[in-house]
């Protein structure tokens, strides 16, 4: 019987072990698919990593700052969540403190939220590529 409960009980972990690994796999995966994307449309970016704050539902953002116009103080936050209910609840509940001149846009697709920031208030300089870029995820 104690044999069972820990042979389970290692199942369990390892299991969880796995999952853990592959859901960042999926997150590297997806991260790398939307830098790729966005730099053969002329877009580069630097990664700046998961930030510890503007979570929204209890997940942090991945922070890109956009490098294609040195005067370029752009950037997006990608947002990966389990699922579209997701998104959409934190989209009704997102608030960010920015400047009066500072605009944002969301782009969705599927379980991603990409919240893009236009500091100088010009979205439309990069909005279409970084929309194109997130439909191909």
């Amino acid at each position: 019987m104690k044999r069972a409960v820990l042979g389970l009980l290692m199942y369990t972990l390892i299991l969880m072990l796995i999952s853990g690994c592959s859901e960042q796999a999926v997150d590297g995966d997806i991260l790398k698919g939307l830098e790729a994307s966005l730099e053969t449309q002329g877009i580069s970016m630097q990664q700046e990593g998961r930030q510890s704050s503007d979570a929204l539902e209890k997940v942090y953002p991945y922070k890109f700052t956009i490098q294609a116009d040195p005067k370029s103080e752009d950037y997006i936050l990608v947002y990966l969540f389990d699922g579209n209910n997701q998104v959409e609840q934190a989209i009704k509940n997102q608030h960010y403190t920015i400047t009066s001149l500072t605009k944002f846009a969301n782009i969705t697709n599927a379980n991603v939220l990409v919240v893009y920031f236009a500091p100088s208030g010009d979205l439309d300089k990069y909005q279409k590529k970084i929309e194109d870029a997130v439909n191909q995820l």
